[in-house]
Order: C-alpha cells, then structure tokens, then sequence
C-alpha cells in the first residue's frame, strides 16, 4: 500500500470553483489544482486525481481550466476524507463565500449574469478513489453530463 493512511484516498474538491490563488479559512485551503503540486502524499493519488479533474469540462466541452481543490490548511494533500461536520461546514461556507463574493446587482451586472458564482460553483465533492485499480468511485455514484437550455422563441402578436 502507498503512502496515504485510508485503501481509498479522498479527493476533496469543487471543480467549478475558478479560483487562482489559494484561499485560507479556518483549518482549510481552497485553491486551485496547482497551487498544491508539491502537497501530494502519494504520486499515484495525484496522478489519477489530476487525470479524474481533466474530465470536468465547461460549456464547450473543454477541460476546466481552474478546478479547485479543499486541503487541510498545513501539511499535505493528505488523502483523508473530513468528518461528517467538517464536510457540513466546508459546504456552508464555500457556499456563502461564493455567494458573497458576487458583486451587487447594478444595471451594468444585470447584464452579465453569466459572470455571478452559483451554488453550483461551490459545490464540496467528497470523492474516494481507488489508485490500484483506476476507479474514482469504490461505493457508487456518477457523473452524468447534461447540458440544458432554451431558445427564445419569437412572441406572436
């Protein structure tokens, strides 16, 4: 077995969340994938995490550029999943945050609304992923891509 504590490591992370610099709170760290490259405790762990975050994509079917990850504050990426009331926690204020963090409804942000963070954005994902076999989840679970939207259509008069 490698270096990490569980036979499942746990990747914490909200693929949605386009940070680019770390943010510090309370015990916790969220930032972006790459601002924890040298806080892995096990290279195959980050190799699959890495390659598992890859196949979030955005509305073109690209690969996020920034998806973000959720560490313990000091030490390593270290592979352990939080407790039931951290992950509560983690949710409530990732979530305010985002939310906070949105600018005041104005004329001029009324008109960009693709520019103001969801709930969705800060999305806390608790994910095991078994390194030896490749698999991200052990128990269940899924990742089902749907995209929806609707045309305008002309009114009739």
């Amino acid at each position: 077995m490698s270096s990490h504590q569980s036979p499942h490591p746990y990747l914490n992370f909200c693929p949605y969340l386009p940070l680019r610099e770390p943010i510090e709170f309370a015990d916790w760290s969220v930032g972006p994938l790459s601002a924890f490259a040298e806080r892995w405790t096990d290279a195959r762990f980050k190799a699959q995490a890495e390659a598992f975050l890859r196949k979030f994509v955005d509305h073109e079917g690209k690969p996020l550029e920034h998806p973000s990850l959720v560490v313990r504050r000091s030490g390593a990426v270290d592979c352990t999943r939080p407790k039931d009331a951290e992950i509560s926690a983690l949710n409530l204020a990732l979530t305010f945050a985002a939310l906070e963090g949105n600018p005041r409804r104005t004329e001029d942000t009324r008109r960009s609304p693709w520019s103001m963070m969801t709930t969705d954005n800060a999305e806390l994902h608790v994910w095991p992923v078994d390194v030896e076999d490749g698999d991200v989840t052990v128990t269940s679970g899924g990742i089902i891509r749907t995209i929806s939207g609707a045309t305008r259509s002309p009114t009739s008069s």
